[in-house]
């Protein structure tokens, strides 16, 4: 693999990983792979205490290419999952809460479980009521499908916050949020709320790793050059072969690819957009995008906060026992809890943030994890 000298982190562990993946098949696997030794984490840390966790159905428009999702609920005609996490009032949390819409990364792979962890983790560490969406997936739902999906979900969100789901957006905060090209996802919801005058408004933004424009058009970017698309590097996990794999599955066509909702990095104008919290990854083909999208909001009076993981690909954090991953998660909350308070809300936790994390790194974890025998990759000694 061709990768930087500099990036000594990964390489120095990357022996011990059975292979990076090469086709859409393999990253599958590799993700479930990755969901398995979360769920681990989960049992080992006791994540899920203290939360009310249900499954939803999301009525949304069967027609993407139409606007029937404006109008009444009668005119869907069919629904996608979704999953509430909610602050259990008999763990000494009180709502109403901040809601986080938040969007799962993979595009053509993955379902609720991707991003289920991430989901546990601002539920409980920020006391938020979060919202994890199941758009459909390409290539069966193809451009712009999954985005409106996106869209009818926020919608849902907004309309049963106070009524089903114990959530106050208007006075606590209302974030978007996602990993990967779930944050491009996140960002289109951003550009579209400021649009329609969406109400109430977005007051936040967490991009993870995020995906800020089609890669068509990365190497002819007008701006500063997006060096990590242009680099011949062969990059883990997230590689240019499958990146572009993935977009010709999303079927965008070649008219719609500078369109702000799949290339938010081109939109004329980033003004009066929600402030970001940004999580970039050094060793990782979107790492520049993300640098550049961060830059114009910053340029455009929008507030930002970024964390950098040079030595780290892309999304590492779904990978537990990876160095860094619980500096992340540490990470997350702290941005989660910035955006918040720019609302007004204070969670009000600082030592339980800490105590999770100290104790979601323990031996004893990794040695329950291997007498699970969770892992299916040949080769694989668990060290994630």
């Amino acid at each position: 693999m061709n990768v930087p000298n500099s990036f000594g982190e990964w390489v120095a562990m990357q022996g011990r990983v059975p292979h990076t993946p090469t086709t859409v098949d393999e990253l599958l696997e590799f993700h479930q792979h990755a969901a398995e030794l979360k769920n681990a984490q989960e049992a080992e840390s006791d994540l899920g205490a203290g939360l009310d966790i249900r499954d939803v159905f999301i009525p949304v428009s069967i027609d993407s290419n139409n606007e029937t999702s404006r109008g009444p609920p009668a005119q869907w005609t069919t629904t996608i999952r979704g999953r509430i996490y909610t602050p259990d009032a008999a763990h000494g949390s009180r709502g109403p809460y901040p809601l986080v819409v938040y969007f799962r990364s993979g595009l053509i792979l993955g379902d609720l479980e991707s991003e289920d962890s991430t989901c546990r983790q601002i539920s409980k560490l920020a006391r938020s009521v979060v919202v994890n969406v199941e758009y459909r997936k390409p290539p069966k739902y193809k451009y712009p499908t999954p985005l409106q999906d996106c869209w009818d979900a926020l919608q849902w969100a907004a309309r049963n916050a106070r009524s089903q789901l114990g959530a106050d957006p208007q006075n606590r905060g209302f974030i978007v949020g996602g990993t990967s090209i779930g944050a491009l996802f996140a960002t289109a919801m951003a550009i579209r709320a400021r649009e329609t005058n969406f109400f109430p408004p977005i007051s936040g933004q967490i991009l993870r790793s995020p995906v800020t424009i089609h890669p068509a058009l990365a190497a002819s970017y007008a701006g500063e050059p997006l060096h990590s698309h242009l680099a011949k590097v062969d990059y883990p996990i997230h590689s240019s072969h499958l990146h572009q794999q993935i977009f010709e599955s999303y079927g965008v066509p070649d008219e719609d690819t500078n369109n702000p909702f799949v290339s938010p990095l081109l939109a004329q104008s980033l003004s009066g957009l929600p402030p970001a919290y940004f999580q970039i990854t050094g060793l990782d083909l979107s790492k520049d995008e993300g640098l550049r999208y961060e830059q114009r909001l910053a340029e455009a009076g929008v507030q930002t906060k970024k964390d950098t993981y040079e030595s780290m690909p892309h999304a590492f954090w779904m990978y537990p026992r990876l160095k860094g991953a619980a500096d992340a998660a540490r990470d997350l909350i702290s941005g989660v809890q910035w955006l918040e308070a720019k609302s007004g809300w204070d969670s009000g936790v600082r030592e339980e943030v800490d105590v999770w994390v100290k104790d979601a790194a323990v031996a004893e974890g990794e040695k329950a994890w291997r007498e699970r025998k969770l892992c299916r990759l040949e080769g694989c000694d668990c060290f994630m």
